[in-house]
């Protein structure tokens, strides 16, 4: 029996951006930036609003530059006022695709929230900006043939990462039949709804992001949907987020009868919360209170489902390149305990196969030097 040991080598790097000029400001779920380069932004687009007040795509990207460098600042002094901005932007060039969206984004998923992304939408259908409001609101409302019909036009865009899908592909492939899979973000949720959707891979899996299972009114769908008793447990009376999270998964875990699988990306926090029920088998952990071979399965998984070949060669241009080589950090943990297992069984050519692949993704996100003591 071999329990996971904890492997995470993926922190993050800082990163020095000097752009001198404006750009336009992309999520940081497709591109890396500092806190630097998102103040510097926001300077520069903050100056050309005041210069054509009307422009509303330096309104966008302003606020967006703003709510980044507020985000990426670690004390409660914030920067910029996000809700200033917000206000000018609608009175300088109102009923504008960019403002509705920064409206939206600035309200969260408070009421009136949803009308102003169908306004954006409405003025240009065509911009991927909108579709993962759309995905998410229909799969927290029941909706899926709504929300097949924004995942496929997000897969059909330019903004869809191939990296990613291949990335969630390999996180949903090995799973058992019917699993609850609970995700951390943006890149390791859309991409598998996606794929659900738009492809019809691992349509049996119920993909659950950590963050959105605390909207009482998606929670209490889900428990119904799966036979489970009504969650009374509050926000007050869980002790806080964390504790509020952990609470309803073991409400999944207890009642719905169904495999726990875990992203290997799950928030460090709340996977800590569950450790000692956590094994590794590929792109996911496994909760069980029993203990079990799992490297047996991790091996299985690698060897017949995982696809690996986009750590030599990528095959198509990626709109999140830079943040799929970090987020392919996330391989190393099983590529580890993988190389591991092939030299105890002294299995020559699997060790050396997976000194390559390590190699490849350890280089590929800066990550060569820590990485070079496990491959000795």
């Amino acid at each position: 029996m071999n329990k996971y040991t904890w492997l995470f080598l993926f922190l993050a790097l800082p990163y020095s951006n000097f752009a001198q000029k404006a750009e336009p400001i992309q999520r940081i779920t497709r591109v890396e930036k500092d806190l630097n380069y998102f103040q510097e932004q926001s300077e520069l687009w903050g100056a050309i609003t005041q210069k054509t007040p009307t422009n509303s795509e330096a309104w966008l990207n302003y606020f967006t530059a703003a709510r980044y460098a507020n985000m990426y600042t670690r004390t409660e002094n914030k920067p910029y006022d996000i809700a200033t901005i917000v206000a000018n932007a609608k009175k300088a060039a109102p009923n504008t695709y960019e403002v509705y969206f920064m409206e939206a984004w600035h309200l969260g998923r408070k009421p009136g929230y949803f009308d102003l992304i169908e306004k954006a939408y409405a003025l240009d259908p065509d911009r991927p900006d909108t579709f993962g409001d759309f995905v998410s609101h229909y799969e927290m409302n029941g909706d899926q043939k709504r929300m097949k019909e924004f995942s496929d036009k997000w897969y059909h865009s330019k903004d869809h990462s191939p990296g990613l899908a291949v990335w969630n592909y390999n996180m949903l492939i090995g799973l058992e039949q019917n699993a609850i899979l609970f995700t951390n973000g943006d890149n390791d949720t859309y991409p598998a709804w996606i794929l659900q959707q738009s492809s019809g891979v691992r349509k049996d899996v119920k993909v659950l992001n950590s963050s959105l299972i605390l909207v009482k009114s998606y929670r209490d769908m889900l428990f119904k949907e799966m036979g489970c008793p009504n969650f009374t447990i509050t926000m007050e009376e869980a002790g806080g987020r964390m504790e509020m999270q952990k609470a309803i998964i073991d409400h999944f875990i207890n009642h719905a009868n169904r495999p726990v699988y875990f992203a290997i990306s799950i928030g460090r926090d709340l996977r800590n919360l569950m450790a000692d029920d956590l094994y590794l088998e590929g792109m996911v952990l496994r909760f069980s209170k029993e203990a079990y071979d799992n490297i047996a399965v991790l091996r299985k998984n690698y060897e017949q489902h995982l696809r690996t070949d986009q750590f030599k060669t990528p095959l198509y241009k990626d709109p999140a390149a830079s943040v799929l080589k970090r987020a392919n950090l996330n391989y190393l943990p099983c590529l580890i305990k993988l190389l591991e297992h092939y030299r105890e069984e002294n299995n020559t050519a699997r060790e050396l196969l997976v000194k390559e692949q390590i190699k490849a993704v350890a280089t590929a996100g800066g990550r060569a030097d820590q990485i070079d003591s496990f491959l000795k």
